[in-house]
């Protein structure tokens, strides 16, 4: 029984990464998403924004989506399932699914590890030099407007929870000064 499940399962996403293939420019990698939660299906692509499905038999690409959330689905499960196929711009495909542990959540989920939004670098990417750090001591306006903004975070935390939130040590103008500059036992001095 395990076995013509799989098989069946495997069919379909065979048949879905078909169905998906016209979607995406084939000569560069690209995601495309569709959410279903409570039978509703809400589609993503990334990084163009284009058609979220390439045929024109809508009856049979939604038939095709629905048999592969009955395969996805154990009993009982209900959180919204996403399921992503992703290509490689080489003619190399895969396919994921995950359950989302909410409704709110699924918005912002992203599959592929190796994915970056635009204009948001990886870490150790260099930094620019008007980012670095200077022996400056802080803006006192900017310390006044992000000590409000703590404040009001607290307050809306504390109304919340009941508790105070864990902010970790206070430091002083210039221990953060060294921190930037030289480093803090336990933080590692800043990389220029």
């Amino acid at each position: 029984m395990l076995a013509a499940v799989t098989e069946d399962r495997e069919a379909l996403v065979d048949e879905l990464v078909r169905t998906v293939r016209g979607v995406l420019d084939p000569t560069r990698a690209g995601v495309w998403q569709v959410e279903i939660s409570g039978g509703v299906m809400a589609y993503r692509t990334f990084p163009d924004r284009g058609h979220v499905l390439g045929g024109t038999d809508h009856a049979r690409e939604f038939t095709l989506l629905q048999a592969l959330e009955a395969s996805l689905r154990g009993p009982g499960e209900d959180r919204p399932l996403l399921l992503e196929v992703s290509f490689d711009g080489n003619g190399g495909w895969t396919f994921r699914h995950a359950f989302a542990p909410s409704a709110a959540a699924s918005d912002t989920v992203l599959l592929d590890p190796d994915y970056r939004h635009p204009h948001h670098p990886r870490p150790g990417m260099p930094r620019p030099e008007a980012a670095a750090p200077t022996g400056e001591p802080t803006d006192p306006e900017v310390l006044a407007h992000v000590t409000g903004l703590v404040a009001r975070f607290t307050e809306h935390y504390r109304r919340l929870s009941g508790d105070a939130p864990r902010f970790g040590e206070v430091r002083t103008e210039a221990e953060r000064r060294r921190g930037r500059v030289g480093g803090l036992p336990g933080h590692p001095p800043a990389r220029r």
